[in-house]
């Protein structure tokens, strides 16, 4: 249904300063807005060729010619269609084969424009009547709800620092974890970030905390910065959208005197709200924002009109902006379009359509609905202010079932309520609360957004100028968005149900939901963690993400990204040129190709980059970010994006003229100086080299692992840029069980490579590590794979292991492979002594290095107390030594019908399973494990250690040239012989190396 607005200029003024206004961008209360001289409506058109496209109608009203149907009525002035960046190509043709999705409905959008005497209401009837027409709503206007070294970041435990925020939601701890590198989009008035792309500006300036490429002191070196040009956009330009988001820029005034060029009366809501979400951290300067790395798209959504109220007053200025729905479902279309994951919206209004969520989308929804429906598809995490006014009920589109609705706290944690009758609204659709008064962020230097309220550049303590106090919901909403993008940097793939289900899980009463608080306030640590996940009962440290494939033939052009929602926008061609996947499938599916499926191929990914800075591998060096920058050629379909590991590659290609994208995951350095990935040493095991050329006849960089070396030079790429031709180190892609995760990863934190299901538990390792909430894959109840003696002797499913019973007592057994293979000759030897400690070693050699491995143990699997159950034919793994590629050597105790054996077995390079005869024990002393490697040079490996089934430690630095382990005893007992290098009671153990000594 219509619902018109439209009253006399002194009614709406009136109707304005009658009710309590729902944003505040800063302060409690923003300047009041003057009647737009424009009335417009918002027309969905119907598909063709039923109806005139968007374009025919702007084209025949500027020319005064005769309009189709029921278009006359109202006589229009102007028209324009609703989004100015119109679809082309691939794009525009896939919305036009599918002219129901949101997304070609809103290309269908076109706004209106009348006299100010025109009745609205009535024009929207009539044009309600013509069968070209599905929707009319009115072009309305929303209001805005407003341990790093950054000098206003600390604060001291129990008072009321300038970003006390930040420590109610536990940021500093989960920093620990993730620093974030999400794509987070802002839908808002502008900020201060001047660039190349703003007239009069020759090189990034504007706020210091808020650059797209930081310099250090004046010079030219580079520091992260984190506002992205490359996803910026002025849609609030009604003569061409640009890059140039500033909030100051001139621009034509509408509805202004012809040719009116204006300046905002006010500035800064933008500014403070980005800050929050992405303001540089860890630069010694200002303020530190939710993400360190956080990537900000910024979709400008200002228009400037003639400032006519008596507010306007205040500011002393002949212009104001507005934010009209227009500009704002632009908006949201546009960062959807260019691949965000997040996109934070602190305004609101209290009156608007209720949307439907269910699918397919009725044939009369309005541009508003569809979309919110768009983004949702895509699997992005909208986050939008609850209001201010105190209302009982949450602004829109807060309330949408589709978006976080994020109400105000004030300190220490308190329902944000003004003795001026503002605070934060209320209602049946709150969801989560974070801090909304006096909360310090970057602020436009020199300028007030609200005087009345204090929301100015306030030049604080310790900070000096360009930051700024601001109170409202528009600054709690983007301390979620900003979780959300941290969230997102730890798990790209992580769907957005997931992700706003486990900030509520964590969430301060998160099992008692209330209208004023909803679940309360968010713990970040404790959403990493979650998100992280646990092995062994363990937060893993890192986790391993696609690095989706993609290749654009008309933009000849190799793109990366470990962001589904980048991927999607490539493939759709929403950016301007289409690609297709390629390379080997990785699982799932890619958000927004359920419902209209994608049609250029599922999700395919060479490699697997890691998702967060943390190294996984104790000790090992500082992992290298991915940097992805973009070069789009000028009048041409061509662009190059290039991938960087080193800060003075980044300043060399910013000079050659990419604009610096984001950050696309972290490799393993390469060792020390070595700029080839010749040297192995530091290789982590299960990873290949990551090489990148360029093709410079196609103007294309590219990067792949070392196996499609030939191909690409083939291809031929084959020059080396920077002087550096591999980048480091990641996992290929490759899945050996079928369960989703990656072989590499899976051998890092735990669970059998070999094995779906590594502790039987009926849940596959890729439905536990990669669902959500996340499932321990080694946790309880375990069964034989890689454990020993969990409860004492569990039964386990070995129904895959086949063995002849062979041996005896004192029988030697050896088994080799002379032909070697890529994994190196080996071999495999069991002895068994005779007496009371049945002793058996397994040694497997690598004959260029002469590396060994030794594994020494005694057998009493029923100390006191504890009943053996073990059946015949049950077996229970003794000993799990994995290598860096599929060879394994396992050794298990079996229960025969005649007592107990051994047997070891070996998986060569074909995947072929080797077994030694079974060998007779008796259960005589306690299990006793000797780790060790002879005659190796370095000091590189280490063991995953398990007791009773849980991850006991890490025996890192091990001393190969003294053949032994430093510190290596845990869960002793007595009697076992102290004397060997490790002595361990445990119930399995993983052998890990990052260069070889040893299966």
């Amino acid at each position: 249904m219509f619902r018109s607005t439209h009253r006399s200029r002194a009614d709406r003024a009136a109707l304005l300063c009658s009710l309590p206004m729902l944003g505040i961008l800063a302060g409690y209360a923003q300047p009041t807005f003057a009647e737009s001289p424009i009335t417009e409506l918002i027309v969905m058109l119907a598909p063709a060729p039923q109806a005139p496209s968007p374009d025919d109608l702007a084209d025949a009203i500027s020319k005064h010619e005769a309009l189709p149907g029921a278009f006359s009525s109202g006589s229009p002035i102007a028209a324009r269609p609703l989004l100015a960046e119109r679809a082309s190509g691939d794009f525009l043709a896939w919305l036009q084969a599918n002219p129901e999705d949101p997304r070609a409905r809103l290309e269908r959008a076109v706004v209106i424009a009348y006299p100010a005497s025109t009745d609205l209401e009535a024009t929207a009837q009539i044009l309600l009547g013509d069968p070209s027409v599905r929707t009319v709503e009115e072009n309305g206007t929303v209001e805005l709800f407003l341990q790093p070294n950054d000098p206003l970041f600390p604060q001291t435990p129990g008072t009321q620092g300038p970003q006390w925020g930040l420590h109610l939601l536990n940021f500093p701890a989960a920093w620990d974890y993730a620093r974030g590198r999400g794509y987070v989009g802002v839908a808002d008035t502008g900020l201060e970030i001047q660039t190349p792309d703003c007239p009069g500006v020759s090189f990034e300036t504007g706020h210091e905390d808020l650059r797209a490429f930081h310099r250090v002191g004046g010079t030219t070196l580079f520091q992260q910065g984190n506002f992205r040009r490359r996803f910026a956009v002025d849609v609030g330009n009604p003569v061409q959208p640009d890059r140039c988001v500033d909030e100051l820029q001139p621009e034509t005034v509408v509805g202004g005197t012809p040719g009116q060029i204006g300046v905002t009366d006010f500035a800064g809501h933008g500014t403070h709200v980005s800050g929050i979400i992405a303001a540089t951290t860890g630069n010694s300067t200002g303020v530190a924002g939710s993400g360190w790395s956080n990537g900000l798209m910024f979709a400008r959504t200002s228009n400037l009109i003639p400032c006519v109220n008596v507010a306007c007053q205040i500011h002393n200025a002949d212009v104001t902006q507005i934010q009209q729905d227009q500009n704002i479902v632009a908006a949201i279309t546009r960062l959807v379009d260019m691949g965000a994951q997040v996109i934070n919206m602190s305004f609101g209004k209290s009156i608007h359509p209720a949307c439907t969520v269910t699918e397919p989308p009725p044939t009369n929804e309005i541009a508003y609905c569809s979309a919110l429906r768009h983004a949702h598809r895509r699997g992005v995490t909208m986050v939008a202010a609850s209001g201010n006014s105190t209302a009982q009920q949450i602004a829109f589109p807060a309330r949408d079932p589709r978006v976080i609705a994020v109400g105000g706290l004030q300190f220490p944690a308190n329902l944000w309520f003004s003795n001026s009758g503002f605070g934060s609204n209320t209602g049946a659709q709150q969801e989560l609360v974070a801090p909304a008064r006096d909360v310090v962020s970057t602020f436009y230097t020199g300028q007030v957004h609200n005087p009345g309220t204090g929301c100015a550049d306030s030049g604080l303590p310790g900070a000096g100028t360009g930051y700024g106090l601001c109170t409202g919901t528009s600054m709690a909403a983007p301390h979620i968005s900003g979780l959300a993008g941290l969230l997102r940097s730890v798990d790209p793939v992580l769907s957005h149900d997931s992700i706003r289900a486990g900030m509520i899980s964590r969430a301060s009463q998160a099992t008692q939901w209330t209208p004023q608080l909803g679940y309360g306030y968010p713990n970040a640590l404790g959403n990493v963690e979650d998100t992280l996940g646990r092995i062994a009962g363990r937060v893993i440290r890192n986790r391993a993400t696609p690095l989706y494939s993609l290749y654009g033939s008309t933009a000849t052009d190799h793109f990366y990204t470990s962001v589904p929602q980048m991927a999607v926008a490539a493939v759709r061609g929403s950016n301007g040129a289409t690609y297709s996947t390629i390379g080997p499938a990785v699982p799932g599916t890619l958000p927004g190709c359920e419902l209209t499926p994608c049609p250029n191929g599922s999700p395919k990914a060479s490699l697997h980059v890691l998702s967060t800075e943390n190294n996984p591998i104790p000790g090992g060096q500082p992992l290298v970010p991915l940097y992805r920058l973009s070069r789009f050629a000028s009048g041409g379909n061509n662009r190059d994006h290039r991938y960087d590991v080193l800060t003075t590659e980044v300043v060399a290609d910013h000079g050659a003229g990419y604009y610096l994208d984001g950050i696309e995951g972290y490799l393993y350095p390469s060792c020390g100086t070595d700029t080839t990935c010749d040297d192995v040493s530091c290789q982590p095991a299960g990873t290949v080299a990551v090489l990148r050329r360029y093709n410079a006849p196609l103007d294309d960089t590219a990067i792949f692992p070392a196996n499609e070396l030939g191909t690409m030079s083939a291809s031929g790429y084959t020059q080396v840029l920077h002087g550096r031709s591999c980048l480091g180190w990641a996992y290929p892609n490759a899945d050996a069980d079928s369960d989703g995760v990656i072989d590499g990863f899976e051998r890092l934190v735990g669970p059998d490579p070999a094995v779906a299901d590594s502790d039987c538990d009926g849940n596959t390792d890729g439905a536990e590590m990669l669902g959500f909430p996340r499932q321990d894959p080694v946790a309880n109840p375990l069964c034989s794979r890689d454990k020993l003696f969990a409860d004492w002797f569990d039964s386990g499913d070995v129904s895959a292991w086949t063995t002849s019973v062979l041996g005896g007592a004192g029988s030697l057994t050896t088994l080799s492979n002379p032909g070697g293979g890529s994994y190196g000759p080996w071999s495999l030897a069991v002895s068994v002594q005779g007496g009371a400690a049945d002793v058996a070693y397994v040694r497997h050699d690598l004959v260029e290095s002469q590396q060994r491995y030794r594994a020494r143990f005694q057998l009493n699997p029923a100390p006191t107390g504890a009943n053996l159950t073990m059946a015949t034919g049950d077996e229970f793994n003794v000993l799990v030594v994995r290598s860096s590629t599929d060879a394994k050597v396992r050794v298990a105790l079996r229960r025969v019908a005649s007592g107990y054996r051994i047997v070891a077995r070996v998986v060569d390079n074909g995947g072929v399973l080797r077994a030694t005869p079974q060998v007779p024990v008796s259960l005589a002393s306690s299990i006793e494990i000797e780790w060790r490697a002879a005659q190796a040079p370095a000091a590189n490996g280490y063991l995953l250690l398990y007791v009773d089934g849980v991850l006991a430690g890490h025996v890192a630095a091990v001393n190969n040239s003294g053949q032994a382990i430093a510190s290596a005893l845990f869960g002793i007992v007595g009697g076992v012989d102290p004397g060997t290098s490790g002595t361990l009671l445990v119930d399995g153990f993983v052998s890990r190396r990052l260069t070889y000594i040893g299966p």
